[in-house]
């Protein structure tokens, strides 16, 4: 499951467990885009995917209603929604590494998207090994 936190609180709580009970192997938090990117379209493969969470819990996610209140906190709060690992996506700095893995994160994705949306940040490839040395193996 590929989440938001900034998705209101409400939805979440209902989408989240759901993964639990349809089989997904993860959840994926986006760690460094506060919403999803405007597209003119939306690919086939992520249609087919929502099929598989309640399509009203779907329709209800609306980026003008953001849950603007995103600490680290949050993954202790997602941690009570779901058993499945955390996994923080959007790392590309040694100290948020070492802070999601402090609040609950399973895994570490070191990622800047492709700079598609911060087209400032860093290649990942730069930040691969600062981040890798800080994780320090409590992660994968």
């Amino acid at each position: 499951l590929h989440i938001y936190l900034t998705t209101p609180i409400e939805i979440l709580e209902q989408i989240v467990p759901q993964a639990d009970k349809k089989g997904y192997r993860a959840t994926v938090i986006i760690c460094d885009q506060p919403h999803e990117r405007i597209r003119d379209f939306v690919l086939p493969l992520f249609e087919e995917a929502s099929k598989n969470i309640d399509s009203e819990l779907m329709k209800n996610m609306p980026i003008p209603n953001l849950n603007i209140t995103v600490t680290w906190t949050n993954i202790e709060w997602l941690r009570k929604l779901t058993q499945l690992p955390i996994i923080c996506k959007g790392i590309l700095s040694p100290i948020d590494a070492k802070s999601a893995i402090k609040y609950g994160a399973n895994g570490i994705i070191i990622s800047n998207h492709g700079g598609r949306l911060t087209d400032t940040a860093p290649p990942a490839i730069q930040c691969l090994e600062d981040v890798v040395n800080a994780v320090d193996g409590r992660a994968e």
